[in-house]
């Protein structure tokens, strides 16, 4: 199980970032520049995902900021390992979001 996690324009519609990346639930073959990560539910231990459901972006980003620099960003050979490490990479992609981002509003289903 997993909560897929976007950012989306004030007409609803998934945003599309500068740059590529391939990280996530969902490995993104070739990599994509939308603004989507699917994140396991064993992170949530470590970091409330779900809490970012409705929210502008750039409300989020003092919690994502703080998330990453309590958690790190050290990532484990195995994605699905409930680590601090692999929950705040999580939390640093989704922070390049809302930084790129501040006006758009996430979904987390």
């Amino acid at each position: 199980m997993s909560f897929d996690i976007d950012l989306l324009d004030v007409d609803g519609k998934l945003l599309v970032g500068s740059t590529t990346r391939e990280e996530g639930g969902t490995y993104a073959l070739g990599g994509t520049p939308d603004c989507s990560l699917n994140v396991t539910y064993n992170y949530s231990p470590f970091f409330a995902y779900r809490n970012l459901d409705g929210r502008k972006a750039s409300e989020t980003v003092a919690d994502l900021c703080s998330a990453v620099a309590t958690l790190g960003t050290e990532q484990n050979a195995d994605y699905w390992a409930a680590t601090r490490g692999n929950a705040g990479y999580a939390c640093a992609i989704l922070l390049a979001f809302a930084e790129e981002f501040p006006d758009g509003i996430w979904e987390v289903t």
